[in-house]
């Protein structure tokens, strides 16, 4: 190592170039990191036995889809009930795929599907670290449940033990109950009846259940928690159901009874129209029957008298326009009649919305397109109330919109009743002239035709609303839903846990969760952790490293000590003989910014240091306001004369205070003795110069162990009698600002050539250095020695100035 190279700026600091920190930063990161990888490791370790105690515990889940289309009547082929009545122009209605899916989805439905297959009890079985459960696989089953409190015990949970083919014993609330297998067993809570599946079988024995009853509700809200719908594609209307449950055979059974469920609603929901047609023209027809019965009558009652004369001959062709005159007659009758039985029933409940005869033959599209759509807002809204609750505010704005859609209709029926009317009122003058012209017949002749009119367009009206029900009945025998299952249940597989997942995730976790913390610690961190903090804050020179010693001893060197502390002081004592040229270091000042540190550690174990060599040297106690060496030591160092004492006395010769230290042959020590009140004053005076010049001429080295720089100006007192300063900097205590006192006073000279000592280096700390590891321990060999010494001192060697 070139001892010129060990210099540093005495005027400013010079900033170091971006060149020379990035790879300072690069390598600092890298083995500021590198010093944990056990940790990392470790870490990853246990990630990996995470993610194994994870796949062994979870329970896993499987998918099954299904495949549902719902079909456009309008498109699909099916026999429907516009088709039905094709005849009176009516509108279809095509299904609305969202709503079909929030019915798909609805809990009403959903419990439906539970009750069918019997879900609200499941079964488990404990396997290793896992519940396995079993569903259509457990050898017993809860039959009857009759709890106590309804309320409370709606929901309970029991531990069931087969004791052999007949016996069992049920753990519930931490009470053993013991039963017989077909019979009830009374117990404090209720009554239970536990059956086997197999009787006669032993099936599991020796083996415990876990035996879990929910509420219907409880059941269908997990099932539709874990089923997803979505649409195959934007312009298709196949939906696919998906569900993932514990089970692969219970999710296939839930989404086959879910389409078969969904598939009798919609027959239901169709069948209701038809019905109520049915139950319409069923009223009509018998007040048609008795005027019918009431008209034969009369014409009986005419016949009978036998004042009917057969009509004359000579009139056929007035007859014949008579009776198409009176058929037009007939049908505006008819729609008279129809549109006012529509009123009549719209009128009959006002407080209540219920399904309007749609298909009853009217010729108005207006009023039949706004009946449709009646029923199908009808319809949403009993679909609406079956998924949200009768007390939704959504469903008061629908009952507002069937409001004003049956006023609408009323006003419809009003204005077509009038055009009716006025067609009627038309047809009669057209009737009247040609009866004038036949105003010659007799009158009871006139009288029958009038009879046989009024019996005709009975008869008609009444064989128009017979076929009508016909073809209502046939519609509700035939009809089918607007559904269809594309493809069945099927299984996709495990979906969860994924075990390339959960490895990833817990390696990855345990790699980087500890980099992370470590990172955000070492961030945070404003401590000096090695010498790249040194270097990066200051161009004062670094003399030496010193390991960290666990050992509470204060003398870590020793005469014939080869331990690493040992070591590494003697490299500081190679290190100060190279410290200028022609200059002798006879006298060094040890500082540091803040107490504890290690300076009176630094001092003393220099100072047996530098005395082994044959030197003679003087430990100076001279921090007055915290002396830590005598109380160190202990002994007599506690009692007698001190530097104090010296300082403020004129006759006391300064060799009155030196006393021996026993620890190594050339090594005295002054202790501080008592602390004075003034030790700013007594530093300044003209006795600690006359101590100094006089014990220069006996002694090779002075060693002053003086007050903390960035606390008092003590230190910075003696600066003018010393000749070298060592700044003592603490590993992880020492704060990255104070590293700004040892740049201000080298740039200020405010202390004679100031170096840094970094203390307290842990053996097991890597990389402290942006280029080197350090792996110091105890040796023996020379040629480890050698490699040791020459590791050191390139780490040692500064940046130039």
């Amino acid at each position: 190592m070139n001892p010129q190279n060990l210099s540093y700026p005495v005027s400013g600091r010079k900033a170091l170039s971006e060149t020379d920190e990035k790879p300072i930063r690069f390598r600092s990161v890298f083995w500021n990191f590198a010093q944990f990888w056990p940790i990392i490791g470790l870490s990853c370790l246990m990630g990996g036995v995470a993610s194994f105690v994870f796949l062994k515990r979870s329970q896993p889940l499987y998918s099954a889809t299904t495949k549902i289309l719902i079909r456009d009547e309008t498109s699909s082929g099916q026999i429907t009930e516009a088709s039905v009545f094709e005849d009176l122009g009516l509108i279809s209605r095509s299904g609305n795929i969202e709503n079909e899916m929030e019915v798909l989805q609805s809990v009403n439905l959903m419990k439906s599907v539970v009750s069918n297959l019997k879900l609200q009890t499941v079964y488990h079985r404990q396997e290793g670290l896992r519940d396995i459960d079993l569903y259509r696989g457990c050898p017993i089953q809860l039959s009857a449940w009759s709890p106590t409190d309804s309320l409370r015990d709606a929901q309970a949970q029991w531990q069931v033990e087969p004791l052999d083919a007949v016996r069992y014993a049920v753990d519930w609330e931490g009470k053993r109950y013991e039963g017989r297998f077909g019979q009830l067993l009374v117990t404090d809570r209720g009554v239970l009846l536990f059956s086997r599946n197999k009787p006669g079988s032993a099936a599991g024995v020796g083996q415990s259940f876990r035996v879990t009853l929910r509420s219907t509700d409880a059941a269908a809200t997990a099932i539709k928690g874990q089923m997803d719908i979505k649409y195959i594609g934007k312009r298709s209307t196949v939906l696919a159901l998906t569900l993932q449950d514990p089970v692969m055979q219970r999710a296939k059974d839930i989404l086959d009874e879910l389409a078969r469920v969904y598939d009798q609603s919609q027959l239901t929901d169709r069948k209701r129209i038809y019905v109520n047609t049915i139950s319409f023209i069923d009223d009509r027809l018998g007040i048609l029957t008795s005027e019918l019965s009431d008209i034969e009558s009369s014409v009986e009652r005419l016949k009978s008298r036998g004042k009917i004369l057969d009509p004359i001959a000579e009139m056929p062709l007035l007859r014949e326009e008579t009776q198409a005159y009176e058929k037009q007659l007939t049908e505006n009758e008819i729609q008279l009649d129809i549109i006012r039985n529509i009123r009549t029933y719209l009128s009959r409940e006002v407080e209540r919305f219920d399904f309007i005869p749609s298909n009853l033959g009217i010729n108005n599209l207006t009023l039949t397109g706004m009946l449709e759509h009646f029923n199908t807002l009808l319809l949403d809204k009993e679909k609406a109330a079956s998924m949200l609750g009768s007390s939704n505010p959504q469903l008061k704005a629908m009952d507002r919109q069937l409001a004003n859609l049956r006023s609408g209709i009323l006003q419809n029926i009003t204005g077509l009743e009038k055009d009716l009317q006025v067609t009627r009122s038309r047809l009669d003058g057209i009737k009247q002239r040609l009866q004038s012209r036949i105003s010659g017949l007799p009158e009871q002749e006139r009288l029958l035709i009038d009879v046989q009119r009024q019996q005709t367009i009975k008869q008609n009206l009444y064989l128009y609303l017979l076929q009508k029900k016909e073809e209502s009945e046939l519609s509700r025998t035939v009809a089918v839903s607007n559904n269809k299952v594309v493809e069945p249940a099927m299984s996709m597989g495990q979906v969860y846990p994924v075990a390339r997942n959960v490895w990833a995730l817990g390696l990855g976790a345990g790699f980087l969760l500890p980099i992370f913390i470590i990172g955000m610690l070492q961030a945070l961190n404003t401590k000096v952790r090695g010498v790249d903090d040194i270097r990066r804050h200051t161009r004062v020179p670094l003399l030496g490293l010193i390991n960290h010693s666990s050992n509470n001893h204060p003398v870590a060197v020793r005469g014939n000590s080869r331990s690493v502390i040992s070591e590494m002081f003697r490299l500081i004592r190679a290190n100060l003989q190279f410290i200028g040229v022609g200059t002798p270091a006879n006298a060094i000042l040890i500082t540091s910014s803040v107490s504890g540190e290690g300076k009176s550690f630094v001092s003393l174990n220099l100072g047996i240091t530098l005395a082994l060599t044959g030197k003679k040297v003087l430990l100076i106690e001279l921090d007055l306001r915290n002396p830590r060496i005598a109380r160190t030591l202990g002994g007599s160092f506690k009692e007698g004369l001190g530097i104090t004492q010296y300082l403020r006395s004129d006759d006391m010769h300064w060799s009155s205070v030196v006393r021996p230290s026993g620890l190594e042959q050339g090594l005295d020590i002054v202790c501080c003795g008592p602390i004075p009140p003034n030790p700013s004053e007594l530093l300044m005076g003209q006795r600690i110069v006359m101590l100094f010049n006089e014990a220069k001429k006996v002694y090779d080295h002075i060693i002053i162990d003086s007050a903390p720089v960035g606390l008092v100006s003590d230190a910075l007192l003696l600066g003018r009698l010393v000749d070298t300063t060592l700044y003592i900097v603490r590993k992880d205590i020492t704060s990255l600002a104070h590293l700004e006192i040892i740049e201000e006073t080298a740039a200020l000279g405010k202390l004679p050539r100031p170096f840094v000592v970094l203390n307290a280096v842990r053996r097991t700390f890597l990389g402290y250095s942006q280029s080197h590891l350090y792996g110091y321990g105890y040796y023996q060999k020379d040629k480890s020695t050698t490699s040791w010494l020459k590791k050191s001192e390139r780490a040692l060697e500064p940046v130039p100035a």
